[in-house]
């Protein structure tokens, strides 16, 4: 039986793309999968290895006065207790498969001679960061050092991974260019469902619904004030990952001044869909503040059409091209918050159930299914 080992630093229970890559690897039964990570993953069929503790301060002083070069082994040493690095290596692993550029070197410390690599590289790490950080010398200063430690193991590690795998074309063109780096993409596809959102009745309040993480690159409050802008049929829920408590609370109070505004916790990964479907809209609102938020294509795009809703958006490239591929929603013409409001009061009940019939027929192909033949294939090449 083949040995295959996952390391992730997230908690796979609630990051989209390790908890679907482990839930595949466990449906397989030639394959034994291993974890390690912080957290242990909610299938006793996947023995779990911890990993004793994130990245520490000293560490990140290493990287910011970029002396990452010179402290290299102790960077790569910290995350693994001696035993347990010990019983990795004892495992003599045929697959490794990296979820997180950060925790490369640990591939490099586990593998043996016959071990292939994979690695998914969900972001472009280097331009991860928002463009207001240059006016704060000290951020600048920070994420600079930080982007130059990513360099650093992107140029000394990545390039030695058998398979790379990402999450968009945009991406896949920029490691290209960047790095010359060669990418299969694996887009961020949900599992198929029968559970649809219902088509509009022409009394019904229309509901809108964004969810994802509470962070301000993301510019959550615009969609709280584009409520301000729309009629009366329109309601907003947010269910909001808590990153920073005094920008989440900065957004509960601009909710509380509407009446339509409703903020929730996150939804659990396998209450997505039964959450969504009781909804018609899903909005997408992000600015490209940084490039990984203009070349995304986040879970939340294909969560919103295997659930059956329509889909608006920015203009963001990636995004717009699967709206308008399968005609299941609409993209502003610019990032001004009055396109969507005036294209949204425009709407008929009509066409938004158009658009929701056409998200059901897009469910079909957009799901975990078509990723998870490529990914099979992928790996069966690797195992052999």
């Amino acid at each position: 039986m083949k040995k295959i080992l996952v390391i992730t630093d997230n908690n796979p229970n609630k990051a989209a793309r390790p908890f679907r890559m482990l839930t595949l690897l466990s449906s397989i039964n030639e394959y034994e999968t291993h974890l390690l990570s912080n957290t242990p993953f909610d299938d006793d069929k996947i023995k779990h290895f911890k990993l004793s503790k994130k990245m520490t301060n000293w560490e990140g002083f290493i990287y910011i006065l970029n002396l990452y070069k010179i402290f290299k082994k102790y960077l790569c040493l910290n995350p693994i207790k001696p035993q347990i690095l010990n019983e990795l290596r004892k495992n003599n692993y045929d697959l490794i498969i990296c979820e997180n550029l950060t925790i490369v070197y640990l591939s490099f410390l586990i593998k043996s001679n016959k071990t292939k690599l994979m690695l998914d590289l969900r972001e472009f790490y280097i331009n991860q960061y928002s463009n207001d950080f240059h006016s704060h010398f000290f951020k600048k200063f920070y994420y600079d050092s930080k982007i130059n430690y990513l360099n650093y193991l992107i140029i000394n590690y990545v390039s030695k991974f058998d398979k790379l795998i990402t999450v968009s074309p945009g991406l896949q063109d920029n490691y290209k260019s960047t790095f010359n780096l060669d990418t299969d993409l694996i887009m961020s596809l949900p599992d198929y469902s029968e559970n649809k959102s219902q088509q509009l009745q022409t009394t019904d309040k229309i509901k809108l619904v964004h969810h994802g993480g509470a962070k301000e690159s993301r510019k959550i409050e615009l969609m709280i004030e584009l409520m301000n802008n729309l009629d009366d049929r329109f309601e907003l829920d947010l269910y909001l990952i808590k990153y920073h408590s005094s920008y989440y609370e900065h957004l509960i109070n601009l909710a509380k001044q509407s009446g339509r505004i409703n903020i929730f916790k996150e939804i659990e990964l396998d209450k997505i869909n039964d959450t969504l479907v009781n909804y018609d809209i899903g909005l997408i609102m992000f600015e490209p503040t940084t490039f990984n938020l203009e070349y995304s294509l986040p879970n939340k795009l294909f969560e919103f059409i295997q659930s059956g809703l329509a889909v608006i958006s920015y203009p963001l490239p990636n995004i717009k091209n699967i709206i308008e591929t399968h005609n299941v929603g609409f993209v502003s013409q610019d990032y001004e918050l009055t396109s969507i409001a005036n294209k949204l009061n425009s709407l008929t009940i009509d066409e938004i159930n158009k658009y929701k019939l056409n998200s059901v027929s897009a469910s079909k192909e957009l799901n975990s299914e078509t990723n998870n033949n490529k990914l099979k294939s992928i790996i069966n090449k690797l195992l052999k």
